[in-house]
């Protein structure tokens, strides 16, 4: 198979698959290329046509942070693949989750890309070596089941982590615990890395013994790392001789694996759910924005209705897009009536809404605009109306670059009194003022 770093080394676009391994490795470490799933077909392998099994796939890679958007690639009337039935009218399938996506593209997708996940010191360690060593010999445990399992688990505790790879060794010098899985085939040059790590007081986590073969797939006469790695007062390597998959499968009763895994964890939790959910659609991803947390949540769509009372850390709540929620202490109601996605900004402040300055011209003329001070991870929504209400313009913008400086007025447009109403997608904050369109 592929190494997957390789794969993309050069190239600016490179799109996940739907592997939920790969499209973690790829958004951790594949930095800010474009990432975009093309869809329109695949639904049997998606959960089938319906309201819900589908776009929960779609929301998920959103609320996941793997990719930056979507985009169809099948429309062929009548095809299995298509969203058009044979007489060009919108598959009823399509026709009902459609509302769903509707509400992301005026910010709120925006929002979710520009703004990163938080940074909780918390690396899975991806060796494409070590996933090859499983393919080529049955004694050798695929990264993929440890990786996987814990990956669902931070899913649902809503713990943030990032990969760490023989390429990105430096990754291991802020971090405060890493998970081996399966990590089989290991250079000396990792091994040092993870030793250094250790003895740094970093936390290295194993489900099996690590190192047992090198690089090539050369089987070590001992294993390079074994207890004890360093001399340190506490321990500093867990070896737990078992398949994390088998362990989360096997548990007693529902989040039991996840208070296990939370004992090897950094004490900070930023959100998390009152209770473990077993559905692999319940997610909990946080986000840092500058001065707020951005908190995203999805929950089975089969249970649509439930109201979740959801711990997080801040005073001040938004519904990104919507508006002021509440000056909450340490938690707030997460309410997935209306949709399987939650959004919530949280903030140490009351929020103000935004400021803009706009003038009027004549019919022909130009239409200056000046938008707020734009910082990293803000995203605004300006919306122009004619006299009749009828939309005129629309951006979205986050910065100098894309930020609407000047609009054109055409000859024919209608004299008057205009509107712009700019939205802060982050608080759903408004301002809303006139300008005038002179004959």
């Amino acid at each position: 198979p592929g190494d997957l770093e390789l794969t993309f080394a050069n190239l600016e676009f490179w799109g996940p698959y739907s592997n939920l391994v790969q499209d973690e490795v790829l958004r951790s470490l594949g930095g800010d290329r474009i990432r975009m799933l093309w869809w329109g077909g695949y639904p049997a392998s998606h959960g089938g046509r319906g309201k819900t099994p589908f776009p929960l796939s779609l929301m998920k890679d959103l609320a996941t942070g793997t990719v930056m958007g979507n985009a169809w690639f099948d429309v062929r009337a009548g095809n299995n693949h298509g969203f058009f039935y044979s007489d060009l009218k919108i598959a009823d399938d399509v026709a009902a989750y459609m509302p769903w996506h509707d509400r992301f593209k005026d910010g709120l997708a925006q929002l979710l890309i520009r703004n990163p996940l938080k940074d909780e010191g918390i690396l899975l360690y991806w060796s494409h070596a070590s996933h090859t060593a499983s393919l080529a010999s049955e004694k050798c445990l695929s990264p993929r089941d440890g990786l996987t399992t814990l990956i669902k688990s931070f899913y649902r505790t809503g713990r943030s982590f990032e990969f760490v790879s023989a390429r990105t060794l430096a990754r291991l010098e802020k971090a405060k615990v890493v998970f081996l899985c399966g990590a089989t085939a290991l250079s000396d040059a990792e091994v040092a890395a993870i030793r250094a790590f250790a003895a740094r007081g970093g936390l290295v986590v194993a489900d099996v013994m690590p190192a047992t073969m090198n690089e090539n797939l050369a089987w070590r006469d001992t294993p390079a790392l074994t207890p004890p790695l360093a001399d340190l007062p506490r321990p500093h390597f867990v070896l737990l001789n078992k398949k994390l998959s088998y362990e989360a499968a096997h548990e007693s009763y529902p989040g039991v694996f996840d208070k296990k895994i939370v004992r090897y964890l950094p004490d900070a939790v930023l959100c998390s759910y009152p209770y473990s959910p077993t559905d692999e659609n319940a997610i909990l991803r946080t986000r840092g924005g500058n001065g707020f947390d951005l908190v995203t949540a999805m929950w089975p769509a089969t249970d649509l209705g439930a109201k979740l009372r959801v711990q997080i850390h801040g005073r001040f709540v938004y519904e990104p897009m919507v508006g002021f929620v509440g000056e909450e202490d340490r938690s707030t109601t997460f309410d997935f009536s209306k949709s399987p996605f939650v959004c919530r900004t949280v903030f140490a402040e009351r929020q103000e809404a935004p400021t803009f300055s706009i003038a009027g011209a004549p019919r022909g003329g130009e239409v200056a605009f000046a938008p707020p001070a734009l910082v990293s991870g803000r995203v605004y929504n300006l919306t122009v109306r004619d006299p009749a209400g009828n939309v005129r313009w629309r951006f979205v913008f986050d910065r100098e670059a894309n930020a609407p400086k000047r609009m054109f007025l055409a000859y024919t447009d209608a004299p008057g009194e205009w509107r712009a109403t700019l939205l802060d997608c982050a608080t759903g904050l408004r301002t809303e003022k006139s300008f005038s369109v002179a004959e």
